[in-house]
């Protein structure tokens, strides 16, 4: 919405005057700044300002003649500015028409509607009426816009702000951050948004040969309390119109919402030729996620002609319905106009690890059988970060393809596809040998080993691999790295000091049913009876301490065997695990106890 107010430009300049440099006090007018008759060009204000029932807390209107020297206007605010209203206001609004237009808050800025009017706590509007000025907001604390229906944190069209804090935005329709056009956003703390109807934490809207950046250096958190399936918790909303588009989201997008109709990332598109993947103009967008992406419903959502998208999740991508979702309900999932195939690969994704639905999809179409295998297809082109931990001495290792070739990199990342073989290749010093290697965070589940003796993995569908390795030094060498290569006695190579080993377990919660025990024996891996807070160094054995008679614990694998028969109940088993060792670290003896209930 856009809303303008010049009030008494000399009141104004008046009030400001007056009042002395070091005060704090409470300002209960409009700031204003222009070309007007009778404004100020700049102004400054050494305290707060606090209105009620005005249309603007702050305006700036840069409408400069043609013959003006400085064309800019600016308004500064050393104190915070807090703005109230029955109607429809904006706490701050700037306008570059012929000039630009400057807004600067050295506190926090909060905007509240107490009736049915909308908020919005910035409002930025920049080269408008055909001008060649633009519009900028600086704001040193946190935004906080509140309202009984439309709130919103920073409306954008063609306007730079920058918020040091939180942006936060509360009401029946809540968005954080709407920015059309073009111009730059960056938030130093979390977005929020909360709507009792719908909430987005930032809208994004592209326009032809304009470029916009979005950046938020914390969380996006968004939520809607409604439990309307119509109601949507969008994390950040792109909409495609032609132009470029980059987000950086250097933290999690946290999405929740009553109706489970949350949303992480969504890509729309708002207007198509009518027969290709692709708007009226082509549309790009470049998204980073430094974190997860959390979700109720889907964890991003890519539409049919919304733009070619590369988008890069460093961490996981969690969604209670589907990871990926290639189209939504308001657009049809159509091929090019060419034949030559589907939409889907316009995004291009690179993510460490996409949870699987319960029906075993990371993406979904959900429309034909077609569609189902255009899904199927680009689940296969998903790049798939492989993480390493390197040992902490001894020498590196490094992660190659069957053919012993690097993998290959997808923004900085080493990356591999859907059923390919990622190879453990170690460069260590000599003496120093892998005895084994994992794939986990926490829990660690150990790699197999190839004709040629080196272990290895399968990216399995949802990716997630993080590979660990155990290295073990040769005794018949010693530990001084100027010799490694000389032989020396074993007895000198028992002097050294062994290192504690560092293994940590925990128990676990299981649950089995009655109805299945009664009919047959029931087994339980040791992944989910015993979290491995930290990996033991060496062989790994177990052993039963104490328990129901009907329950057993293999020696070697961990595994959990509940005989047939037993009753339902609760029942505590302690189980014994030990780590042998190597020549670097001690044996270790760990014990933990496993609830097992029976319903």
């Amino acid at each position: 919405m856009k809303i303008k107010r010049i009030i008494s430009a000399f009141l104004a300049l008046t009030m400001v005057l007056s009042m002395p440099l070091y005060a704090f006090a409470d300002i209960n007018q409009t700031v204003s700044a222009g070309f007007g008759e009778g404004q100020e060009q700049h102004v400054t204000v050494n305290d707060n300002v606090s209105v009620i029932n005005e249309v603007n807390a702050v305006f700036v209107e840069a409408h400069a003649p043609g013959s003006a020297a400085d064309k800019n206007a600016s308004a500064e605010v050393k104190g915070d500015v807090t703005a109230e209203s029955y109607d429809s206001f904006s706490a701050v609004y700037a306008e570059g028409r012929n000039g630009d237009a400057t807004v600067k808050i050295n506190g926090n800025l909060k905007a509240t509607v107490t009736g049915s009017g909308n908020v919005n706590g910035v409002e930025l509007w920049g080269r408008s009426y055909n001008g060649s000025g633009y519009a900028y907001a600086n704001i040193g604390g946190s935004i906080t816009a509140t309202s009984n229906s439309a709130a919103c944190g920073i409306d954008s069209d063609c306007g730079d702000a920058f918020v040091t804090g939180d942006v936060s935005a509360s009401g029946s329709k809540a968005t954080g951050v709407y920015s059309y056009c073009e111009g730059n956003v960056n938030i130093g703390g979390d977005l929020k948004a909360e709507g009792s109807a719908n909430a987005c934490g930032a809208f994004l809207c592209t326009s032809d040969e304009k470029q916009q950046t979005l950046t938020v250096n914390k969380d996006v958190i968004v939520k809607c309390t409604s439990d309307d399936p119509s109601s949507v918790a969008d994390g950040v909303r792109f909409y495609a119109n032609g132009g470029k588009a980059y987000a950086d989201i250097k933290g999690s997008i946290i999405t929740s919402s009553n109706a489970e109709t949350a949303g992480g990332l969504r890509f729309i598109s708002t207007g198509s030729d009518g027969g290709g993947c692709y708007t009226l103009s082509p549309t790009y967008f470049d998204v980073k996620v430094g974190n997860s992406i959390i979700s109720d419903d889907y964890g991003i959502a890519k539409c049919n002609d919304s733009g070619t998208v590369d988008l890069l999740v460093e961490n996981e991508v969690k969604a209670k319905n589907t990871a990926v979702l290639l189209k939504d309900n308001s657009s049809l999932y159509e091929q090019a106009s060419d034949g030559s195939g589907y939409c889907v690969n316009q995004l291009n994704l690179t993510v460490w690890k996409l949870n699987l639905n319960d029906r075993g999809n990371v993406a979904e179409l959900l429309v034909d059988d077609d569609e189902a295998v255009a899904a199927k297809a680009f689940e296969k082109k998903i790049n798939y970060i492989i993480k390493v931990q390197q040992p902490t001495e001894g020498g590196t290792v490094s992660l190659v393809d069957s053919s012993g070739n690097a993998l290959k990199k997808s923004n900085n990342y080493y990356v591999a596809h859907e059923g390919e073989k990622v190879v453990v290749k170690a460069n260590l010093l000599s003496g120093y040998t892998v005895i084994a290697a994992y794939n986990g965070v926490g829990e660690m589940l150990p790699l197999l080993k190839d004709e040629n003796g080196n272990f290895y993995i399968i990216v399995p569908k949802g990716g997630g691999i993080y590979i660990s390795v155990d290295i073990e030094e040769s005794s018949s060498y010693s530990s001084n790295e100027d010799i490694r290569k000389k032989p020396v006695p074993v007895v000198a190579a028992k002097k050294t000091a062994k290192k504690a080993n560092p293994l940590k377990i925990k128990g676990k919660k299981v649950t089995l049913k009655a109805s299945k025990l009664a009919d047959k024996k029931q087994t339980i891996s040791v992944k989910k009876a015993i979290k491995f807070v930290q990996k033991g160094k060496g062989t790994i054995t177990y052993k039963k301490i104490k328990g129901n008679k009907k329950i057993t614990v293999n020696k070697k694998t961990g595994k959990i065997t509940v005989k047939k028969g037993l009753k339902k109940g609760t029942y505590k088993v302690k189980v014994q695990v030990t780590a042998a060792g190597n020549s670097n670290y001690k044996k270790a003896v760990k014990k933990t106890t496993v609830k097992i209930v029976v319903k």
